[in-house]
């Protein structure tokens, strides 16, 4: 899709009609992909969705656990929780990850895999308050309407830990200025985040070494060196 920052104001609203119909090329053709898959898949991506309701009605009425309900690997719905944010990263995050991803490493670096495993506790906190997640917040995954209205889309929800989140704006091109200075303002983001933020990605850099193959696992080694001496 068009890159946010130009469809969002960002750029003079002269150029708007410019992009009018290459805008609505890329609807028609992400309409024809949901069609698609409602054709080939419709009830596993039925499961998808519910579970992500159901992720949301349960936090809106304050049933709060680290839960998700989506595998990012198969697409299918899962259901699964944990009582911790720290156990629920290692274990529905990197682990998950790094089991598929086996194949791409050595045995030196499963044993730093293993020690930065055993160690989150050293680098990530616990949350005051758990939170609702978009889960692939991303500048693609940012469209906005013609009267400049934001909408996320394809959203991978989850409840844990919002620095997740923002670290995720960060990995393929931050967001405006703008927007991490209004976000602190409602939520301050913690002083000590950006020793976090590498940490919180390896589970997005693992996922499209998965997905993508070899082209991210200089990336993924990269940060568990950073975390692992």
């Amino acid at each position: 899709l068009l890159e946010n920052n130009q469809i969002c104001g960002l750029v003079k609203r002269n150029r708007i009609d410019s992009l009018k119909n290459e805008i609505k090329m890329w609807i028609n053709k992400f309409e024809e992909f949901i069609e698609q898959i409602l054709i080939d898949e419709p009830n596993e991506w039925g499961s998808v969705y519910n579970g992500m309701r159901e992720v949301i009605a349960d936090y809106q009425r304050g049933e709060v656990t680290f839960r998700d309900e989506y595998d990012s690997i198969k697409h299918k719905k899962i259901s699964s929780s944990k009582k911790t944010w720290i156990d629920f990263f290692r274990e529905n995050r990197l682990e998950v990850q790094f089991k598929l991803a086996q194949n791409y490493f050595s045995e030196n670096d499963f044993s730093k895999i293993t020690k930065l495993l055993d160690n989150l506790e050293k680098f990530l906190p616990e949350p005051n308050q758990p939170s609702l997640l978009h889960g692939d917040l991303w500048k693609g995954n940012i469209l906005c309407a013609k009267n400049f209205e934001p909408y996320l889309i394809d959203p991978a929800c989850y409840v844990g830990h919002n620095e997740t989140d923002i670290a995720m704006t960060e990995l393929f091109g931050a967001f405006p200025n703008d927007f991490y200075s209004a976000y602190n303002e409602i939520k301050p983001i913690d002083s000590e985040y950006s020793n976090r933020r590498d940490l919180y990605n390896l589970y997005h850099v693992l996922n499209h070494l998965n997905l993508f193959g070899q082209t991210y696992l200089e990336a993924a080694k990269a940060i568990i060196d950073k975390y692992v001496e």
